[in-house]
């Protein structure tokens, strides 16, 4: 019985003498604070300390820092020179040691106390440091997103809050020795002495120590790596962290370094080293366009998609991909499935943009970053978007206003609301970049049905805003006055017995309520064709409101919005697209003779007209 018990006396004998040991010292000592204790693949693990008042260590200590196991029965030191970083704020510095390859036969988790000392030379502990750790590691990998992005990811442990940095530098793998420091070795030689004495002179007396110092006295060395950015506390949506670092620089090495910041010491484990891949900045966004769909009455609640149009066919060699990334939170983004670069298009769409959310206020983002990339052809472009939040309200009875938030990025803005059916109400353009200006525009004498209010301006990137409202107080499609009767979801007149010049039939609209027709859809150009042959009507040409007196080959409409090109409006004539009339041929007609196509002719020819009621 007597031999079973003495080892155990003895254990708990020699752990209250090393107790009262370090009591002893700890007086006498300045306390270290271990802040981070970190591991780096294929490097090794590494500490990181503060000195009281954030003073940088002594150059005429040896640091050595010692690890561990639960048991209390396996140790493992390293010692060397402790050069600064920032910390997780990215205010403040600490100080780290290199990384140490000791640790190989045992897992990360194994070690539960570090111990951080700094002794003169002499051997005599003058700083003290202790802490027990829990190291929770993690798997980083990164991904280059095209020339300016890189993508940091990992598995999240349960229940640990993270955030992440990236380090860059055209010489990357050098970051564990910065090219100004000196390194030294020294060897103290041992008295013989017990096992269990050693153990206590590791920690406050003499021993066996490497070390490094800087002779820049502590401060970051030119040409050392540098921490392109660290990121807040990172959200890890479908247990998956992400977190996209912007602004990369065209050339250079980096590496991602995740922060497990749970707790007060912080755990950090960096992944490998990659260069930066060089990116052609060769494909050109044309156009960006930002729906709200569906009739939710939450605007928020919409689900909102963007496509993105370029300058040229997308689908020439590659797969193309479009990231779009929330500006206020890096680890929110939403990317294209395969199939949403349409093959034989121009145009990537990109669903779930509602999904990005603002994590300080709430509810959605207005400012997106878009990216555009092909990794094949190693071609990628990168351009902000506002989302500037358009919504509508109701101002009277069939009126409503469009209202979007103000933005330094563009000043002027062009308006509409484009009906499902019927009369599309004259576009308006507001200027509201000066404060105190309302960003909004009204709309007015609507008739009922849905609509799509689109609001469009010219940033980084032409970008058109557009969200659906439905009007249910104002007048109604089918409120036609005669003579007019509907046609084509308009209330239309098609006069067949008087004819005149283009002034004269507009004239005789007018004194019947309306002005000639605008026809600007192929759905409302089709089913007003398909009505003249039905009944009989197709022996006339038609004068419409369609002409480009007031400059030369700029077609406009009776309320001044352009005249649409091409099929399936214009006809040809001698294999030649309309309008080609030159000078002398202004206005337009339904022509009978080429299937009601439309056809410049002169003004002062002799035609009957479809009129549109408009008051």
């Amino acid at each position: 019985m007597r031999n079973m018990w003495m080892p155990s006396q003895l254990l708990l004998l020699l752990l209250v003498f090393r107790a009262v040991m370090v009591a002893q010292v700890a007086e006498m000592m300045e306390t270290l604070t271990v802040r981070r204790v970190g591991y780096i693949a294929g490097e090794g693990v590494y500490s990181c300390i503060v000195r009281q008042e954030g003073l940088p260590p002594d150059p005429t200590l040896t640091y050595t820092a010692t690890f561990i196991t639960h048991d209390n029965i396996v140790e493992k030191s390293c010692s060397g020179v402790l050069h600064p970083e920032p910390d997780e704020t990215g205010e403040g510095t600490i100080h780290c040691f290199s990384p140490c390859s000791i640790f190989e036969d045992y897992h990360l988790s194994d070690w539960e106390i570090i111990i951080v000392t700094g002794r003169d030379s002499d051997g005599v502990t003058v700083h003290y440091g202790e802490s027990t750790i829990s190291f929770k590691s993690v798997e980083v990998t990164s991904t280059q997103r095209g020339g300016t992005v890189v993508e940091i990811a990992w598995q999240p442990q349960l229940d640990r809050i993270y955030q992440v940095q990236l380090w860059v530098n055209s010489h990357l793998g050098d970051n564990t020795v910065p090219p100004e420091a000196v390194f030294h070795r020294e060897i103290i030689r041992r008295d013989e002495m017990s096992p269990l004495h050693r153990r206590m002179m590791n920690f406050l007396g003499e021993g066996k120590h490497t070390h490094y110092w800087y002779r820049s006295g502590g401060l970051v060395v030119p040409g050392a790596p540098t921490i392109h950015e660290i990121s807040g506390v990172v959200n890890c949506p479908d247990g998956r962290c992400r977190y996209y670092f912007l602004d990369m620089p065209e050339s250079g090495d980096y590496l991602g370094e995740v922060l497990d910041v749970t707790e007060g010491v912080v755990y950090s484990c960096r992944g490998s080293t990659h260069q930066l891949d060089l990116y052609r900045d060769s494909l050109n966004i044309a156009e960006v366009v930002i729906e709200s769909v569906g009739l939710d009455p939450d605007p928020a609640a919409r689900p909102k998609r963007m496509t993105v149009i370029t300058d040229s066919d997308i689908s020439d060699t590659g797969e193309f991909t479009a990231l779009v990334i929330n500006g206020y939170d890096h680890s929110q983004a939403v990317e294209t499935l395969p199939g949403q670069c349409l093959p034989l298009s121009n145009g990537c769409v990109i669903q779930d943009l509602e999904t990005l959310n603002d994590p300080v206020n709430g509810g959605p983002v207005d400012d997106l970053r878009l990216l555009m990339v092909n990794n094949d052809q190693a071609v990628s472009s990168s351009v902000t978007v506002f989302d500037l939040l358009v919504r509508v309200r109701w101002a009277d009875k069939g009126s409503v206003t469009v209202a979007w938030e103000r933005s330094s990025w563009a000043s002027q803005y062009t308006v509409r609301v484009l009906p499902q059916e019927g009369h599309e109400p004259p576009s308006v353009t507001v200027n509201c970049a000066r404060r105190g200006t309302a960003c909004e525009a009204t709309f007015t004498d609507l008739l009922n049905g849905t609509y799509v209010a689109e609001v469009t301006y010219v940033a980084e990137v032409p970008t058109t805003l557009t969200t659906e409202f439905k009007v249910e107080d104002g007048g109604s499609v089918s409120e036609c006055h005669l003579p007019f009767q509907e046609i084509a979801g308009s209330c239309l007149m098609i006069e067949t017995v008087v004819l005149g010049t283009w002034d004269e039939m507009n004239n005789f609209c007018h004194e019947l309520g309306g002005q000639l027709v605008k026809v600007d859809s192929d759905v409302s150009m089709y089913d007003l064709v398909k009505y003249i042959f039905d009944n009989g009507l197709h022996y006339h040409s038609y004068w419409i409101g369609a002409s480009d007196r007031d400059e030369e080959d700029n077609y406009r409409w009776l309320d001044g919005s352009e005249v649409k090109r091409g099929t399936p409006y214009w006809g040809y004539t001698d294999d030649v697209q309309e309008p080609s009339g030159g000078t002398d041929r202004n206005c337009v007609i339904l022509n009978r003779f080429a299937f009601f196509y439309f056809y410049d002719t002169s003004c002062t020819n002799s035609y009957t007209a479809i009129c549109e009621q408009v008051f």
